[in-house]
């Protein structure tokens, strides 16, 4: 049962809080496996993908996506492709209109976290310390943003979208500011593939 505690004036925060802005000031990069879950507004199971995921702040992240497709989303700080292995196609966004009002954005550590969402506590359920972020942008991606803390290490990340879907991602063997090969972070199309652009601002 979700325990939900109002936002609260700065000193006057719980753990919750605490572990939210501890995971934000002290990574640099951050290397995990995940787990994601599509869940229908019903609560049933749609779909369960896994892989890997790569933060370096600021602005730059990649999402392997090993099963059960094979898909790349890569953030460079200035663009963010996504790469489609099977489709053999590649979608390019400029950054910001890319991931505005996402976890993306808040986990790039290019934000201000209380000017884009509403931020509360919700007490401790299933082990960890969880926050809510509501953006406060009415044209954002998600309705609502859960995270689950175990100390400074977020754990769960749950993304409840605009159709009563949520997305689920539980991270596990998480390393926190160990080196990353940049290269990580460029992303060269693939001989063959198809390129499509969105436009950039003020095309």
């Amino acid at each position: 049962m979700w325990l939900l505690v109002c936002a609260s004036p700065a000193g006057l925060w719980g753990k919750g809080r605490d572990s939210l802005d501890s995971f934000l000031r002290d990574f640099k990069t951050l290397t995990a496996k995940f787990e994601q879950t599509l869940l229908s507004e019903q609560g049933q199971q749609l779909e369960v993908s896994r892989g890997q995921v790569y933060l370096q702040r600021p602005g730059l992240f990649r999402w392997d996506y090993s099963a059960p497709y094979q898909q790349s989303i890569v953030a460079d700080g200035k663009r963010v492709w996504v790469y489609d292995k099977d489709l053999e196609q590649v979608s390019v966004k400029p950054f910001d209109s890319a991931v505005a009002e996402t976890p993306a954005l808040l986990l790039s550590g290019r934000t201000d976290l209380d000017r884009e969402f509403e931020v509360s506590e919700l007490g401790e359920a299933e082990g960890l310390e969880w926050m809510r972020l509501k953006p406060r942008k009415e044209q954002a991606q998600y309705a609502l943003i859960r995270l689950g803390f175990d100390g400074p290490r977020v754990k769960v990340m749950e993304l409840l979208d605009n159709f009563g879907q949520t997305t689920r991602i539980v991270f596990s063997g998480e390393q926190r500011n160990a080196h990353i090969d940049p290269a990580l972070f460029k992303f060269v199309p693939p001989p063959g593939v198809d390129v499509l652009h969105a436009a950039e601002p003020g095309e």
